[in-house]
């Protein structure tokens, strides 16, 4: 599912994210640091505020956390989350703390996902959400918070993961798996929801493939 909503201002902390054309919504919705981090807890705090009016206040993974751009939006919902900072080393896969949603009618808050997670995608509708949470495929029904879990192929069980994509009939999952630095290497992966089979498409030492999406429900697109 393509990405709608991005940040279009990050000024010290403070991040307006702009919902799309097709969400026909007057909604502003921002999220403000609040100044100095909490030193006994070691982590940021955030405002939430809709149409600025303060609606929750949410916390970071740790001192450095910054805004991540919303994830996913449509004209009810809204799914956003922070990023953890002064995290080194060989990173290939973003880092995401804790998922969010905002209820636009009624400007709730509720966790979605608690805690870490990484590489991500939503279904249409934003009904189902893929993720990536420390080597395993997890998908979850957003709604009633179930989830199925799938293990990696084998050889990338210790690597990182990007690029997830539901494929137009949300009948399989593409992904690139990455393992590195020392002899890096990377694949692009179709794997099937009913069944948990996987189809190996590329696989190149010396490239990151990156994924853009797919063409049909039987071709992904990458490069």
């Amino acid at each position: 599912m393509k990405k709608i909503l991005t940040i279009i201002a990050v000024i010290s902390f403070s991040a307006i994210l702009t919902f799309p054309v097709e969400a026909k919504t007057n909604v502003s919705l921002r999220i403000k640091e609040m100044g100095n981090c909490d030193i006994q807890n070691s982590y940021s705090r955030f405002e939430v505020l809709v149409n600025n009016k303060v609606v929750g206040i949410i916390n970071g993974a740790n001192c450095e956390s910054t805004i991540s751009a919303t994830l996913a939006s449509n004209n009810k919902l809204a799914y956003f989350t922070t990023q953890p900072g002064g995290i080194g080393g060989y990173i290939m896969e973003p880092m995401y703390n804790t998922l969010y949603q905002l209820n636009l009618s009624n400007n709730k808050i509720d966790t979605i996902i608690n805690g870490s997670f990484h590489a991500n995608d939503f279904s249409s509708g934003l009904k189902k959400i893929v993720y990536d949470n420390g080597g395993k495929i997890v998908i979850m029904n957003i709604l009633t918070k179930k989830q199925t879990n799938f293990s990696y192929p084998k050889k990338y069980q210790d690597g990182q993961f990007n690029n997830f994509y539901f494929s137009p009939k949300e009948d399989k999952i593409a992904f690139v798996a990455i393992q590195g630095p020392d002899n890096e290497e990377s694949a692009v992966y179709a794997m099937n929801i009913k069944n948990g089979k996987f189809s190996l498409i590329k696989e190149k030492i010396g490239h990151i493939y990156e994924i853009s999406g797919w063409k049909n429900n039987s071709t992904v697109k990458y490069k």
